[in-house]
């Protein structure tokens, strides 16, 4: 797991962009070594965090000759097997590094078809010389973080925003046309970032620019277009059957390391299973493997508890003792550093649990954990959250007259703060048309309801969820590796008929089903209950009325610059006055005064707020 930032050039003028100042900003997502590269048109930039062959897997990377380069973050699991096809095809390896394979991959097979052979999470970059053309490819769902910028003379790309911003040549501006999507969903999804001229890579395509700045960017993977092509199944036991031969191949592959791994046991439904295939694995690294949770002291929702009960499970059907540690977490601590989190995320913090996800991989890491296992991506497959069943309760029961399906999907929960968000932007709802996560809901109108609406968020939310895991992890230098999003699980669970995900009123039916014998019962049946934090009780309190008030009424305020400043102060008064609820507006005007504060004006200054110890 790493950091890459680089720097092309359309007129030899690589001279503007200090690579090295950038590199130095990405160092807590690769904190044990980092290189660079430079010639007359590009710069690039590596930190390394290192899993895989320790010992000869810095970075840049070259080819026998010297004239193809790689920067690369992320895991390729099947490099083994690639390696071998290369092999025999004549390719000269110098490591065991995954990157290496890359390379070699690349100049086998070229771009497009090097991509459709990768398993894993990944961005990288690969300057090839012989043709003065540059690349960037993400994996298939997103998982590993890419942007990048196309300006006039010159493009810029990075792991993180902050690497690119740094000096100066990209301002850090609110892409104001954004405020209308944040204050109505709580985010930006899709190429969009919060920064003006900042465009996020999309997952499964690969672009192209060459040193006369013509670019191209192309998909390589398309979830969507690959449920026609295979029968959807209903065979319950067909899908059981397949689904474990799936999620042990997956947990396999995820423990390939060099270094230790552990797995984040929340106590729920999604990481309790991963940890019965990690209890059960033959691989030589999974015996090894440190099982974490973490016990929250201040908020009532602490699932804990339930940890404990399915590591009780696992060593008792395995006959074995597995490695545990419950942690003693405080959740509050996340205000003291709330900025400097927001610092490392880029844009505004969508999730009150940051901090203690932030938490959660700091104390691993300092276990000497470089590599932890998740279970997050379920609920987008398996039809898992809350609002889906809301979504289908509310249409079922006409309860949102005047809307459309597709505006439910869009604005899910949203939709009952609508029309102060409206005012608070002043930006109809009919806009909503604009926006690239709605017109793509009006693109695959003929997707069946479910369908649509898990697609949708795996497209989209998941990228929320995903971006918080990486900057939270990477932030403590901790690599996280997801099995449910193996590829081959993805498109898998596409061919399985919806009504057997939701089955019975039954949230991730065919998941609980799996689960049954390798899951504790009570974890299978208890209500999901999502990540600890008190942020959502201290929003009420007056301490952050005062914190609130004090950043909206600020004279370089995001609430008096650009949104309606009278609707942000009724939107204060009658929350703290107990006449409405508008807990999500809070905490979204909250996280936009700590980003506008901390990332736009302070920038690297707010590195002295990081928590220490």
């Amino acid at each position: 797991m790493c950091g890459i930032v680089g720097f092309l050039s359309f007129n030899k003028n690589n001279n503007i962009f200090d690579i090295e100042t950038a590199t130095k900003l990405l160092s807590h997502r690769g904190p044990d070594n980092s290189g660079a590269y430079k010639d007359e048109w590009v710069s690039l930039g590596h930190t390394r965090l290192s899993i895989i062959d320790v010992e000869k897997g810095s970075q840049p990377i070259f080819n026998e000759d010297g004239n193809v380069v790689l920067i690369f973050n992320g895991e390729v699991y099947n490099h083994n097997e690639l390696r071998e096809n290369l092999l025999v095809r004549g390719h000269i390896f110098r490591s065991r590094c995954d990157s290496e394979v890359i390379i070699h991959a690349y100049e086998e097979y070229g771009i497009e078809k090097a991509l459709s052979l990768f398993n894993g999470m990944f961005a990288f970059s690969i300057w090839d010389k012989r043709v003065n053309k540059l690349f960037l490819a993400r994996d298939r769902i997103g998982i590993k973080p890419l942007y990048y910028s196309l300006q006039r003379g010159f493009m810029i790309f990075a792991s993180e925003i902050k690497a690119m911003t740094t000096n100066g040549i990209i301002p850090k501006r609110l892409r104001k046309e954004c405020l209308f999507e944040y204050v109505t969903t709580n985010g930006v999804f899709g190429k969009n970032t919060m920064f003006e001229g900042v465009s996020e890579m999309e997952p499964a395509h690969y672009l192209s620019v060459d040193t006369s700045g013509k670019i191209s960017i192309k998909r390589y993977w398309d979830m969507v277009s690959l449920v026609g092509t295979s029968s959807i199944m209903d065979d319950e036991e067909e899908i059981l059957s397949c689904l474990d031969e799936k999620f042990k191949e997956s947990v396999d592959y995820r423990l390939i390391s060099d270094v230790p791994i552990g797995i984040l046991l929340s106590g729920g439904i999604d990481s309790s299973l991963v940890s019965y295939y990690v209890a059960k694995s033959t691989h030589a690294n999974a015996k090894k493997v440190k099982f974490f949770n973490a016990k929250n002291v201040t908020s009532e929702i602490d699932e804990s508890p339930y940890a404990e009960m399915q590591v009780e499970f696992l060593n008792k059907k395995f006959g074995r003792k597995i490695d545990f540690e419950s942690a003693l977490l405080d959740s509050t601590r996340f205000l003291e550093y709330f900025s400097y989190l927001t610092y490392i995320y880029d844009e505004p913090l969508q999730f009150h649990s940051s901090g203690f996800i932030y938490d959660m991989c700091r104390h691993a890491g300092e276990e000497g954990m470089k590599v932890l296992l998740i279970g997050d991506g379920s609920d987008e497959l398996f039809f898992g959250y809350e609002r889906f069943e809301r979504t289908l309760c509310d249409l079922e029961m006409g309860s949102f007259d005047g809307f459309s399906e597709n505006d439910m999907i869009y604005f899910g929960g949203g939709i009952n703060n609508l029309s102060i968000a409206q005012r608070l932007t002043g930006i109809d709802k009919r806009r909503v048309k604009e926006i690239e996560s709605y017109k793509w809901l009006e693109f695959h109108n003929d997707l069946e309801l479910k369908m649509r609406m898990m697609f949708h968020s795996i497209r989209f939310r998941l990228q929320s969820v995903l971006m918080r895991m990486d900057r939270m992890s990477m932030a403590c230098g901790v690599e996280v590796r997801v099995p449910f999003l193996d590829h081959n699980i993805i498109e898998f669970a596409n061919r399985i008929d919806s009504g057997i995900k939701y089955k019975d009123n039954i949230p991730k039916y065919i998941i609980k089903r799996l689960s049954k014998d390798k899951v504790h019962d009570q974890i299978i049946e208890r209500k999901k209950l999502g990540s600890p934090s008190d942020i959502a009780y201290w929003i009420n309190t007056s301490e952050a009325q005062e914190l609130i008030n004090d950043l909206t009424s600020s004279t370089s305020s995001i609430s008096k610059s650009e949104l309606n400043y009278s609707v942000v102060k009724e939107i204060i008064n009658l929350h703290y006055s107990g006449k409405k609820k508008y807990s999500t507006l809070i905490w979204m005007l909250l996280s936009l005064e700590i980003w506008n504060k901390a990332v736009l004006k302070e920038g690297m200054n707010v590195l002295k707020a990081s928590v220490n110890g």
